[in-house]
């Protein structure tokens, strides 16, 4: 559990692998506990947002591209003793070579040793209800956690309805499209928020925030593309959740975005005013296009002060990357039409 504080402190969530019994078998020996008590465990920590049943006791090319497409992890963490195959090769040497490991210190004094010992002491205990149990708990979880993807997807394909209809947007129809956009809007945070809290309600929310962060994050691109559209301004974070605020069930505990799903958002949102400045080129209006520019400019300047205070992240890495395209793309599209 100490181990996987100091493993909490590294990172914003901590994803927990745990090894198979097969594979404790074939490169250890027998385990000490089997599968669904170790995970029962594992589960019950604090610190930890998600476990990851039969994970392999040594990292593989296709268990690293899971874990970074799927759970969409930084790093893979492990204490600083020896993990050695039988055949004597490192089982984190394809992690450490892809960049992609770090180390903690390992807490001295616990081991499997006192594991046995409390078994020892507690021989009678009958693990057959404790397998019933933790499989009803996992289904429980499971179902859960489908319902939270689904309206994460929900609100993702309605908020993306709202980037298409602020795209529609001209000199002639700009009234009528951004009063559409905002009853869009509102309709994504009344119907499909609301249930996606409804969902989240007993949880702690940032345990299964991988399960709803893609509809938050395409959620805060919509929003902030529309405030754009209206005002000429960006919606900060706290405005977004302040509209978050207000639902029809005043019961429901709120969904706060977090920071790191609202500039994974505002990244999207540049590659989507993209878009807008490149058509306005063409059509001739040349002064909003450039004002599109400035405001990309300005958003991937600040980003830049802020992604360097943050710990490494491989998604924010590849979307800043994007945005410098974007605002790359906006002045070529000036270069072409001079």
């Amino acid at each position: 559990m100490l181990m996987m504080l100091a493993q909490r402190a590294l990172c914003d969530e901590l994803v927990a692998g745990v090894v198979s019994d097969e594979e404790v078998i074939a490169n250890k020996g027998p385990p000490v506990t089997p599968l669904h008590e170790r995970m029962i465990m594992v589960k019950a920590v604090k610190w930890v947002n998600e476990v990851i049943p039969d994970a392999p006791y040594a990292i593989t090319e296709e268990f690293m591209k899971r874990l970074f497409d799927e759970y969409r992890i930084d790093y893979i963490i492990h204490g600083d003793d020896p993990c050695v195959l039988p055949d004597g090769t490192d089982a984190y040497a394809l992690a450490k070579k892809a960049g992609r490991y770090k180390q903690i210190k390992r807490t001295e004094g616990v081991s499997s040793t006192d594991i046995v010992g409390t078994i020892f002491r507690y021989g009678n205990f009958d693990s057959s209800s404790a397998e019933s149990g933790f499989e009803s708990y996992r289904m429980y979880e499971n179902e859960k956690r489908e319902r939270v993807v689904k309206a994460s997807r929900d609100i993702t394909m309605n908020s993306k309805k709202v980037i298409f209809q602020v795209h529609r947007l001209s000199k002639d129809n700009k009234e009528e499209v951004l009063e559409k956009a905002g009853k869009d809007l509102e309709t994504v945070r009344e119907q499909h928020f609301a249930r996606l809290m409804k969902e989240l309600q007993g949880t702690e929310f940032l345990k299964l925030r991988r399960a709803y962060s893609p509809g938050v994050q395409e959620y805060v691109e919509a929003a902030t593309f529309y405030k754009f559209c209206v005002s000429g301004t960006l919606s900060t974070l706290d405005e977004i959740n302040s509209t978050l605020l207000p639902l029809s069930d005043p019961s429901l505990e709120p969904l706060q975005i977090n920071i790191l799903d609202y500039i994974l958002g505002l990244a999207d949102l540049t590659r989507e005013l993209m878009r807008m400045a490149i058509g306005r080129i063409s059509d001739g209006e040349v002064e909003f296009a450039q004002r599109i520019c400035q405001f990309v400019r300005q958003i991937h300047r600040e980003l830049l002060l802020v992604v360097s205070q943050m710990d490494d992240s491989y998604d924010m890495k590849s979307k800043m990357e994007v945005m410098l395209q974007s605002v790359i793309k906006i002045e070529n599209g000036f270069t072409q039409t001079s």
